[in-house]
């Protein structure tokens, strides 16, 4: 049975380079994107998968759809704390460009 995971990021060229990446894996399925904090639980929730690749700073929701023209700041550590609590058998794997 193939590692279900779910990728987290507010850039679609990332998201298309993980997709791309993990197409070929057959060890490994992308059951699930999402680009804003708002996705996180629900993804999670819907597919349960086995781990999560999480951008750092990701906005809370998109610009224009429910939010305002700018996206508000998303608090990722309590977001990954809230999952170890609700899907402990989900892995996070914080994705970062900061060292």
């Amino acid at each position: 049975m193939p590692i279900r995971v779910v990728a987290v990021d507010d850039h679609f060229l990332v998201r298309a380079g993980i997709r791309s990446i993990l197409d070929g894996e057959g060890a490994i399925s992308l059951v699930g994107e999402g680009e804003c904090g708002a996705d996180i639980h629900r993804l999670v929730q819907e597919h349960r998968p086995d781990v999560i690749l999480l951008d750092l700073n990701i906005p809370a929701t998109v610009p224009g759809n429910g939010g305002g023209d700018e996206p508000d700041v998303f608090m990722v550590f309590p977001a990954i704390a809230r999952l170890r609590r609700d899907f402990p058998e989900t892995k996070v794997i914080i994705l970062s460009q900061y060292n």
